[in-house]
């Protein structure tokens, strides 16, 4: 929603907006002279309003939806809104279960280093955009983070489409891996017929995605090799060098060029390759992605260094899905392989964490992470359904069982408290989720 508030800013519209509770995303906006207000009990409309756009977290018996409809005022949800702002453009949509804000960040950089001068709606914070989600621009290409939650995603008409993965998620939205996976092929349908998809090669689902590109042109990326067959854009075997991680891309076969980025871990090179996919038909040279890459600072809450809490590395990652847990713990040890991983970690939305339990509980055994802080579920707003009682408390014996060094934390005070007792010289600190946890990584280092 921050995003789309300063596209319309940008665009010359009066924008104003409501929030049950205070943020560091309100405080944000009210720095770009964004009027918001906070009314816990629901939003009041105020005079003089043309639109309503609400997020999915919004029922329709708030107050303002009500005003709304009494007034016949349009409302739109934030995906219909993404849709009609986005309609004029050439755009490049990222979907999928894993890295669309990093693949998104780099697309547009890579786009606005070549001169395109695109507007770019992105799911988190970027650096080098300012620390921004949203970037202004003046040209005829929008690259926008596609969210696949409820079909989102189908409200946009893309000329590049891209499915970094399908790896099941949002159980409350998709009952089945097979009704999530039918998203991806819907929104490939809603590409234009003269576009571009770009899937991961090795992916599931692709064979059955593929079936429905044509007559677009489908691009794939991987890092995989030779053997796995045709791959457009392929990294075979990346490698940690000085303190980066240096790559070479063939395309189609050739040698497209050699990369490096200053992050951590596999599923980075991936967003890179489906970043350099998604770009690819507007021809940049190769020099300036090259240099684009290796000047990447990352994004906000993925695998963002936050600071340090007596000489230790403090670390905050939007990880909330088990492959992603095991990406973040994998860059971890790849950046860190002398230290010990102490891990905070906060659920995100109790449906998910009772349908992946089995899959969480694999991720948080011996190896890896050395220690474990558990913090409690993070409810969604909206999303939780009424009476259910998951907790992660009940995990804790049987990660214990599993040979697991566990605590279990009931807020976020806690989680503090647990890791500044166990924190030692030779850790390095990951405080992983979606929720609320990454308050505790910014307490920690300014408090240090």
């Amino acid at each position: 929603m921050s995003a789309l508030v300063q596209w319309f800013q940008h665009l010359g519209v009066r924008v104003s907006g409501s929030d049950r509770a205070d943020s560091e995303n309100i405080s944000w906006l009210r720095d770009k002279g964004i009027e918001i207000v906070v009314e816990p009990s629901g939003a009041t409309l105020p005079d003089g309003v043309h639109a309503l756009i609400f997020s999915d977290a919004v029922p329709k018996e708030d107050p303002a939806r009500r005003a709304a409809g009494g007034r016949g005022i349009p409302q739109y949800s934030y995906a219909e809104a993404l849709g009609v702002l986005s309609a004029p453009y050439e755009t490049v949509a990222i979907s999928g279960s894993h890295g669309k804000s990093t693949t998104t960040a780099l697309g547009t950089l890579m786009l606005e280093a070549g001169g395109f001068d695109p507007t770019a709606v992105i799911g988190t914070r970027v650096p080098a955009l300012g620390n921004s989600n949203f970037r202004p621009g003046s040209g005829d290409i929008a690259i926008i983070e596609a969210d696949e939650y409820r079909g989102h995603c189908l409200l946009v008409t893309p000329t590049v489409a891209v499915v970094t993965t399908t790896d099941y998620d949002h159980v409350d939205a998709f009952p089945t891996p097979e009704s999530y996976r039918d998203v991806f092929r819907k929104f490939i349908g809603k590409t234009h017929p003269t576009g571009v998809v770009v899937l991961r090669a090795s992916d599931p689902a692709t064979p059955i995605l593929a079936q429905g590109v044509a007559p677009r042109t489908l691009l794939t990326f991987d890092i995989a090799p030779p053997s796995l067959g045709n791959v457009t854009f392929r990294a075979p075997s990346p490698r940690l060098r000085e303190g980066r991680q240096e790559f070479t891309v063939f395309r189609e076969g050739g040698e497209y060029g050699t990369f490096t980025i200053p992050l951590p871990g596999d599923h980075l090179v991936l967003d890179a390759l489906a970043a350099l996919a998604a770009v690819s038909p507007w021809n940049i040279p190769v020099d300036v992605l090259q240099r684009t890459l290796a000047g990447f600072s990352g994004t906000w809450r993925r695998f963002e260094h936050v600071g340090v809490l007596d000489g230790v590395p403090v670390i905050s990652d939007y990880a909330h899905h088990p492959t992603e847990l095991r990406a973040v713990l994998q860059a971890v040890r790849q950046w860190y392989p002398n230290r010990r991983i102490l891990l905070a970690f906060q659920p995100h939305q109790k449906a998910r964490t009772k349908a992946f339990a089995n899959e969480f509980l694999q991720v948080l055994r011996l190896p890896t992470p050395d220690v474990l802080v558990l913090s409690e579920v993070y409810d969604v707003s909206g999303r939780e359904e009424a009476g259910d009682t998951t907790s992660t408390k009940d995990w804790i014996p049987l990660l214990r069982e599993r040979g697991a060094t566990v605590t279990y934390a009931p807020t976020l005070e806690v989680v503090e408290e647990q890791i500044r007792e166990r924190v030692t010289p030779d850790d390095v600190v990951l405080l992983a989720g979606a929720g609320t946890i990454d308050r505790v990584a910014r307490r920690l280092v300014v408090s240090a």
